[in-house]
Parts: C-alpha cells; sequence; structure tokens
C-alpha cells in the first residue's frame, strides 16, 4: 500500500515549515543572552530540540516503512544522519570536541 503526504515542494506546508525554522532560528539567536542566563530554561529548550530532532527520524523511518521505500535510501548512517545523532548528543553533553566534529560533517552532508 502507498501512502502519499500531500505535501508539495513550494508549496503551502513548505514553505510554512520553512517560516517556522527560520522564526525558531531567528529567536534563538535574538535570546541567546537571555538563555545563557537562565540555565534551566536553556536546558528545557534543548531537550524540546532533541525530543523534535530524535522524533524527526523516527517519523521518517515510519513513513519510509509506510510508503515502501527501500531501507537503503534512507540508511540511518548516512553523513545526513551522523551529524544529527551527533547533534543530539552535543544537546545532552554540549561537548564543544562534539560541536567541532557535527559542523564539518552537516555542512559536507548538505543536510
Amino acid at each position: 500500500m502507498i501512502y502519499t503526504t500531500g505535501f508539495k515542494v513550494y508549496g503551502l506546508g513548505h514553505i510554512i515549515s520553512l517560516l517556522l525554522c527560520v522564526t525558531l532560528i531567528s529567536l534563538t539567536y535574538i535570546y541567546k543572552d537571555f538563555l545563557k542566563e537562565h540555565k534551566k530554561l536553556e536546558k528545557t529548550i534543548r531537550y524540546v530540540f532533541l525530543i523534535l530532532y530524535f522524533g524527526n527520524e523516527i517519523a521518517l523511518y515510519i513513513w519510509s516503512y509506510k510508503t515502501g521505500h527501500i531501507f537503503y535510501e534512507t540508511f540511518p548512517l548516512e553523513l545526513c544522519g551522523i551529524s544529527l545523532y551527533l547533534t543530539c548528543f552535543y544537546l545532552i553533553t554540549k561537548s564543544e570536541r562534539i560541536f567541532k566534529l557535527i559542523f564539518p560533517i552537516a555542512v559536507v552532508g548538505e543536510c
């Protein structure tokens, strides 16, 4: 059984998703000093992003399975997948070494 998502590139859903991402990134940048002062809020936001990233990856595999995509088309250890897992690990540990590793992988992987 093949499922369709109804998602069109540059359709309304795509534009809303892009605007939401730009808004969240902008708000995070604008309030970065405020977040540094309020550690509990900063930690909460980090874990929200962690859940969103990991949940999105799980949703991708569920969607891939239900739509009949072959597993190697969405293999979890490609560069984008590796950078996502490292980002999740970074959000937990806040390790500068992990960040220095993530950045080039994410840029090369064109995530």
